[in-house]
């Protein structure tokens, strides 16, 4: 993921890039580097995982727990074309495009996201995001 930075001045990057940034490297990293990018008051949202039957809303403690589950089936997730925008200094859209291999079917994981996050001291505590439904169907469906 290192190449999505080449040529950006990171010294001129908002609190809210720098810290999405952190959030799509700690996914590599496991659960607990990644929920410690979140605010233990967070609230994560998923708009489009009941259509799967999925929770479509966590806590801190859910989405933990969630964290240390699908971060396995996801390994060495690569990133690219990610763009962050500020709202304000504590409000954030982003988009990313990802992909890697499923270990438990074989297939190529490939999905757009678009996130909407707040910071509340410095961590994630609000954060929404919108993926295709289909892209995660076909790539954990065995």
């Amino acid at each position: 993921m290192e190449d999505n930075f080449k040529g950006i001045d990171k010294s001129t990057q908002s609190q809210g890039e720098t810290i999405f940034n952190q959030l799509l490297k700690s996914y590599s990293k496991g659960a607990d580097i990644t929920i410690g990018l979140f605010h233990p008051e967070a609230v994560i949202v998923f708009p489009y995982a009941s259509s799967l039957g999925a929770v479509g809303e966590m806590n801190y403690e859910e989405w933990y727990n969630h964290l240390k589950g699908i971060l396995t089936s996801m390994p060495d997730i690569r990133f690219e074309n990610v763009r962050v925008y500020t709202v304000d200094e504590n409000t954030y859209w982003a988009e990313t495009s990802g992909e890697t291999i499923i270990p438990d079917t074989g297939k190529l994981y490939a999905q757009k996201w678009v996130m909407f996050f707040t910071l509340k001291e410095g961590k994630i505590n609000f954060y929404k995001e919108y993926w295709d439904p289909c892209a995660f169907l076909k790539a954990f469906e065995k």
